[in-house]
């Protein structure tokens, strides 16, 4: 129930950040943002240290603007590589 809750929370705050014109690409790096200060707090503790020292860089990477919105090829090489990981 809470799971469903919260992601009826996250769609109406993604819903009202759309209506403000925030950019899917600032919804990202806040996300990111988010993600690295769960992280940090220990909140994730449940995903093994491994799988997060994995994870991390890529989620330090998407909060730098330039490079991700710039660069295409980076974009497709780091879905790649997020994808198997994903596996």
């Amino acid at each position: 129930m809470t799971d469903s809750l919260e992601v009826q929370e996250f769609d109406c705050l993604e819903e009202a950040l759309l209506e403000a014109s925030v950019s899917f690409g600032e919804m990202t790096r806040q996300y990111a943002r988010y993600l690295l200060s769960l992280i940090d707090g220990g909140v994730l503790a449940t995903i093994s240290d491994s799988k997060l020292k994995v994870l991390i860089p890529y989620i330090e990477e998407s909060i730098l603007r330039e490079r991700i919105e710039s660069d295409g090829d980076l974009r497709r090489k780091l879905a790649l590589e997020l994808w198997a990981v994903e596996k």
